[in-house]
């Protein structure tokens, strides 16, 4: 029995190996490609919720997700593009379509990099679907490529990032203040759902991320608790409060999350804000 652990351990390492060694060589030759392309795309757009450092985050959970589950026979720059072009069509489409849009730039991408459009089709296919934050199809339906890529994209959602990010989209789509934070966990917990039905056989994976998660739901319960109270007081409606305020005073001035501190100091008396606030700082910083 120990040698047949010893075995199944050695043949574990050679696997994990192997895998490392295909991250490496698809970001060696794919990643300055890939980098060079999406900063040129971008341009000047601000929605840093979903810029490219965004992208390199998703790719961050995606290598994880792929060096601990696999599948070995999935090629590891087509994970490697799906990640860093999945969300790239946000830079002229907002809404819950910028699939399709990111899928043609993604097209684009490959055509201008003279590689095999067919090869690639399942990498177009995946970026168009991720974001079905419904979870229409079951997790078993999905290919492995975009079951890691959706879960990658989803673990960003979480912490404090996912705070943040979620309040800039859902304020440039134009959700109502009232509701956004109501609407936020109930995204959240619908992603969350998706991470431990896909990988439920790796329990330290969604201990590990249940944390993140619970992190965001945390903040947006307090902050939905701190809104009610506030408006039972002043009668203020769905004029934007707490952090909602905060982000969307980001917004206007054009402030990224890693200068957030330069707007904190007008909310010095609000508990919520300032915890936030120190959280997502140590959060990007780390």
């Amino acid at each position: 029995v120990q040698k047949q652990k010893a075995w199944s351990f050695a043949f574990f390492v050679l696997i994990q190996m192997s895998r490392e060694e295909k991250l490496t060589e698809a970001e060696i030759r794919y990643k300055p490609l890939l980098e060079d392309f999406f900063i040129k795309t971008w341009g000047s757009v601000i929605l840093y919720s979903h810029d490219i450092n965004h992208h390199r985050r998703v790719w961050k959970y995606a290598s994880e997700l792929f060096l601990t589950t696999g599948p070995d026979d999935l090629p590891a720059e087509k994970l490697l593009i799906a990640s860093y072009l999945h969300d790239i069509g946000m830079a002229t489409d907002r809404s819950e379509r910028h699939g399709s849009v990111s899928k043609e730039l993604c097209r684009s991408f490959i055509a201008v990099n003279n590689m095999d459009p067919d090869r690639y089709s399942d990498v177009l296919v995946a970026i168009e679907s991720h974001d079905d934050k419904e979870y229409k199809n079951p997790v078993s339906d999905n290919t492995p490529l975009l079951k890691i890529l959706s879960a990658a994209d989803d673990l960003d959602a979480f912490g404090y990032t996912g705070v943040y990010r979620y309040l800039e989209i859902y304020l440039a789509r134009g959700i109502d203040p009232e509701i956004i934070g109501c609407e936020i966990i109930r995204n959240a917990s619908g992603r969350f759902a998706n991470f431990e039905s896909g990988f439920g056989n790796y329990p330290y994976l969604v201990e590990k991320y249940k944390s993140r998660y619970l992190i965001l739901n945390n903040i947006m319960a307090r902050h939905n608790r701190d809104t009610e109270i506030k408006n039972a007081q002043t009668g203020a409606g769905n004029y934007p409060q707490g952090i909602v305020k905060l982000v969307s005073d980001m917004i206007r001035y054009e402030i990224p999350p890693d200068k957030i501190e330069t707007l904190s100091f007008r909310y010095a008396g609000n508990k919520t804000v300032t915890d936030f606030v120190y959280g997502l700082t140590q959060e990007l910083s780390g």
